[in-house]
């Protein structure tokens, strides 16, 4: 980073996602950035072989703010739902998304995965199998129902006695984007 260097997020927004990359002599060669109208963050990266950077975090957290503004999440030209699994999305929780944004700064692909809004979630770990694989961990509260989390096909429950559970998915990497192959719940 050199100082004096500085960057704009995009639009009003509270707290954005941003990936850079800086060379190795500091310079910030360039920032992406992209979010919903709430809280958003990134928790964990993970650099693929080819260039591109994974990203997993939360969006859509109006836990700060009590305000209800639209959680659609917006990377790029890529976007996602804010309500990914039935219910009611006029108010924000986290959920879970999971990026791809290719050597160049130009974000390439986006799931996300969740619930209604009285359910959070967020992603937390990330990693390659170097075979096509990528591996996302996180959390989601459990609820009353028998389905605590939608992640692709998959309904995630779990009978902790705790109120949050952890996940593992699986995606399946392409040139094409990506897409969720797997999903399974963590009991503690």
């Amino acid at each position: 980073y050199e100082q004096g260097q500085s960057f704009t997020c995009d639009g009003n927004l509270d707290r954005q996602i941003f990936v850079s990359m800086i060379s190795d002599n500091g310079t910030l060669e360039w920032l992406s950035t992209g979010g919903s109208h709430n809280r958003d963050s990134g928790e964990a990266v993970a650099l693929g072989e080819d260039g591109t950077a994974y990203v997993t975090g939360y969006y859509c957290d109006d836990s700060f703010t009590g305000t209800q503004y639209g959680c659609q999440l917006s990377l790029g030209s890529h976007s996602a739902t804010p309500c990914v699994g039935g219910g009611t999305c006029d108010r924000g929780e986290k959920r879970t998304f999971v990026a791809a944004i290719d050597r160049n700064g130009t974000w390439t692909s986006l799931l996300a995965a969740g619930r209604d809004f009285q359910v959070e979630s967020s992603g937390g770990g990330l990693a390659l199998d170097g075979s096509g694989g990528l591996y996302v961990s996180g959390w989601f509260d459990l609820t009353y129902d028998w389905c605590g989390m939608n992640i692709g096909s998959d309904c995630l429950s779990a009978n902790s006695s705790d109120w949050r559970a952890g996940f593992l998915a699986k995606i399946e990497v392409s040139t094409g984007g990506m897409g969720w192959e797997w999903a399974r719940a963590i009991d503690g």
